[in-house]
């Protein structure tokens, strides 16, 4: 991409493919120069009713911090049981209950950002 620069209206990439360094950091470095970056990750667990996983949440904010995304995006499903990560998106209950928890996590996810998701 860095050679060819397809036309394209954004990258978006996940999250957690950046939250280490290496090479893929540098290139997407560049990559920002030339394209509007959306930033979506797929580790929050924004359904756990346990809360978010602070270290996760530290390192997407470092992530946005470096990269500065246009957009920040997040799955909407829960991940984590009894501490541990089950490396999988599960969907949640449709009830007052789970929609109670996700705006709690969500508005924890955007005041430690400081942007939407």
């Amino acid at each position: 991409m860095l050679t060819r620069r397809p036309s394209a209206g954004w990258l978006e990439v996940h999250a957690e493919n950046y939250m280490g360094g290496g090479g893929g950091v540098e290139a997407l470095e560049k990559l920002r120069e030339i394209y509007p970056l959306s930033v979506h990750g797929v580790g929050l667990s924004l359904g756990s009713a346990r809360g978010l996983d602070g270290d996760h949440l530290e390192r997407l904010r470092k992530v946005c911090e470096r990269f500065q995304p246009d957009l920040v995006s997040e799955h909407l499903a829960w991940s984590v049981a009894d501490g541990a990560y089950l490396n999988d998106l599960l969907p949640l209950r449709y009830d007052e209950e789970a929609l109670a928890i996700v705006a709690r996590n969500v508005e924890t996810v955007q005041g430690t950002l400081k942007r939407q998701v």
